[in-house]
């Protein structure tokens, strides 16, 4: 089975000043594992996941954009948000599940999956003069990167 793996920074990332460092997608073909990384002080949040039929014509595994898609399973989405949510990184095994994706909407087994995420840093608000009644403040801030929640 070839693999397909492809983890990229999508084009709405945000400097490292803001709350929401970046949008990852990471694609595996079936029977593979699935890493998700962030970066140091950044933790993941997952935005969807999704299996899906290439319908290569030479190969098990060819994801594009826009392959035919389906939502895993129950099991298979807490699974993977008990493994990934909130952790700097995780892997987690593909799952493989009959989609309706086939020649007339006839279900086929998916070939790969697909996880979008993002790492979400913290947010620090420092004071400048540390008398008594001032603190530092230690926010965690999701709502600045309008995640759609899985």
């Amino acid at each position: 089975m070839e693999s397909a793996v492809r983890d990229r920074d999508l084009s709405n990332a945000y400097n490292h000043n803001d709350i929401c460092l970046e949008q990852r997608v990471v694609e595996e073909c079936q029977g593979q594992q699935l890493h998700l990384t962030c970066p140091q002080g950044a933790v993941i949040q997952l935005q969807s996941i999704r299996l899906a039929d290439s319908d290569c014509y030479f190969s098990n595994c060819c994801p594009k954009s826009d392959d035919c898609s389906a939502a895993p399973s129950a099991q298979h989405q807490q699974t993977v948000q008990h493994h990934c949510e909130g952790q700097t990184s995780c892997s987690v095994m593909t799952e493989k599940r009959k989609i309706p994706c086939g020649y007339l909407s006839v279900n086929v087994y998916n070939d790969y999956e697909r996880i979008t995420y993002r790492c979400i840093g913290l947010s620090f608000t420092l004071f400048s003069d540390f008398r008594p009644q001032r603190s530092l403040h230690v926010h965690f801030i999701n709502e600045r990167c309008n995640a759609v929640r899985i």
